[in-house]
């Protein structure tokens, strides 16, 4: 929780990838972070909202999660809208793993974007909570990590050590059985020791 906490009151901006396993308390720990966010040292002097969204399969175009949840057209949209608001966001795009399930070369698009609008705005902040060591990765090196950084890592998003982490074959196995069949043998493999 103190490494989120720390990349939401850091001067900093853009997009923050939160990494852990599978019901390691990502979530918990996320929403723990947003209310410390929200109710902050800054708090009485700027509106601040939290939106936590997920449902990635729901839709085609990740564009419409931010239409439907948030009424505006894109991340710029949205960008544009809070400079001329009191108003402080932080969205928090749990369960990112989900949202690999369509084209992933606009899924980059839209991350990139928002992590953009999050870097140009002081009033957006952003976490994406990854389960997934290979997607994590994945979605560090998108933009070349100046915008996206590793929450904990900050400000130096080494999204190489994310290929370090190794367990015992039966933590890894144990672990592995709760997951999803879309993880691949290549994304299962980076848990072996």
């Amino acid at each position: 929780t103190q490494a989120i906490a720390t990349c939401l009151d850091s001067a900093a901006s853009g997009l923050f990838v939160v990494w852990a396993p599978a019901d390691s308390g990502k979530t918990n720990c996320m929403e723990q972070a947003a209310k410390r966010w929200l109710h902050g040292a800054d708090a009485a002097s700027t509106k601040r909202h939290v939106r936590f969204l997920s449902s990635y399969s729901a839709y085609d175009n990740p564009n419409a999660l931010l239409q439907n949840s948030l009424h505006v057209r894109d991340a710029d949209d949205l960008r544009c809208q809070l400079e001329e608001t009191g108003y402080e966001v932080l969205i928090v795009l749990d369960q990112f793993d989900e949202a690999f399930h369509g084209d992933t070369e606009q899924l980059r698009r839209f991350t990139v974007e928002l992590a953009a609008a999050a870097k140009r705005s002081k009033k957006l902040r952003v976490l994406v909570g990854l389960q997934n060591p290979n997607r994590a990765k994945t979605v560090l090196g998108w933009n070349g990590s100046k915008k996206i950084h590793l929450c904990g890592e900050f400000p130096h998003s080494d999204a190489s050590k994310l290929s370090k982490l190794k367990w015992t074959r039966d933590e890894a196995l144990k672990f592995l059985a709760g997951v999803g069949a879309e993880w691949t043998d290549e994304d299962k493999e980076c848990f072996y020791a």
